[in-house]
């Protein structure tokens, strides 16, 4: 049984309400034994309202720092990140994360070549196949320069805002790129994320997509967390047993957390 949410966002992240003591809460009520915060930190990517999505990091520190003494004892509170990769702003990247005590990070791909992937723009003029090319290929990029994170998190998020909302995507036509991103996500002692939020929109699968998995496993990828994506209270834990037994169908025998930027393997 998975007892970790490694991927939420509270309301220091733009799209999210969410109280820090909400979570803790909720993630309580469900039996978890440790909640990771992982609120967005996009350097250098804007938004739709032309501004970075950052939050104040000391500020956020202290706040995490209060709810995790108060709930001591009861769940275990991490101190996360969801960090917006993008090439060139690799020195800006590094420096914040050496400069924080982060326990776990994400890195997320939400633009390529400076569009963000959830705006229909990213799609117009070209098939859904070369857009979603497109967004691999400034993975693999990324992975390529960028040493900055814990786990490469939601590795087919674009395929969630396709015009066919993922109903063309299909692994093979990809495999090549997808090969080389985790081969190098594997050599540099990285990992990826299960993020349950696929199931939420509709893909049929969590992100990244089965297939997906399944290569990682083959190519001998083990360190893989599991997070809910959750913006609001209810969605904190979602299908969490959907992900447990697929990933056991696919001959994962663990999950990982992450403290103090290390790994720890627990059963599934």
């Amino acid at each position: 049984m998975i007892k970790a949410d490694f991927h939420t966002h509270s309301e220091f992240s733009v799209d999210s309400r969410m109280t820090l003591s909400e979570m803790a809460e909720r993630a309580m009520e469900l039996g978890l034994e440790v909640l990771c915060v992982t609120d967005h930190y996009e350097l250098g990517q804007c938004d739709d309202l032309g501004a970075e999505e950052l939050f104040d990091v000391p500020r956020y520190f202290d706040a995490l720092r209060e709810v995790k003494e108060r709930y001591m004892g009861k769940i275990d509170i991490r101190f996360g990140v969801e960090l917006g990769l993008v090439k060139s702003s690799k020195e800006e990247l590094h420096n914040f994360v050496a400069a924080n005590n982060f326990d776990f990070i994400i890195g997320s791909s939400h633009s390529s070549n400076g569009k963000k992937l959830s705006n229909l723009e990213f799609f117009e003029g070209r098939s859904e196949q070369t857009a979603f090319l497109e967004c691999f290929q400034s993975i693999l990029e990324n992975v390529k320069n960028l040493d900055c994170y814990s786990v490469y998190g939601h590795l087919d998020y674009v395929a969630r805002y396709g015009p066919t909302k993922g109903r063309n995507f299909r692994i093979a036509d990809y495999h090549e790129v997808l090969e080389s991103i985790l081969r190098i996500i594997i050599g540099n002692g990285h990992g990826i994320e299960v993020n349950t939020s696929g199931f939420h929109y509709g893909l049929g699968n969590p992100h990244p997509h089965k297939d997906i998995l399944a290569l990682y496993k083959e190519l001998g990828g083990e360190i893989i967390t599991v997070g809910s994506d959750a913006h609001t209270p209810k969605r904190i834990g979602a299908d969490f047993g959907r992900v447990a037994d697929l990933l056991k169908s696919l001959g994962f025998r663990y999950y990982s957390t992450f403290k103090d930027k290390e790994p720890m393997f627990h059963n599934l």
